[in-house]
């Protein structure tokens, strides 16, 4: 997570970074980016929802957040910005 708040913090002097993110479709770079701003897990749910005007249950919350992780850490290592 400290990659995607670095990110956040300066995403206009992140080129790579905004390359890596790019791998990941716009839900996952979503949930990727209220995890590192918003504490807690309700209050992301809450905040999807009302973006996207569809329900986000726990399971499908849960689901699409572990795979935005996986798909960060495999562009990362893929990258060698992240060891295995």
């Amino acid at each position: 997570m400290a990659f995607v708040s670095r990110y956040l913090s300066h995403p206009d002097v992140a080129t790579e970074a905004r390359e890596i993110l790019d791998v990941l479709s716009s839900i996952e770079r979503r949930v990727l980016e209220l995890l590192a701003r918003v504490p807690r897990c309700e209050e992301r749910r809450h905040r999807l929802a009302e973006e996207t005007g569809e329900a986000w249950d726990p399971t499908r919350y849960e689901r699409v957040e572990a795979r935005a992780l996986l798909r960060l850490q495999h562009e990362l290592q893929q990258r060698k910005l992240l060891e295995s």
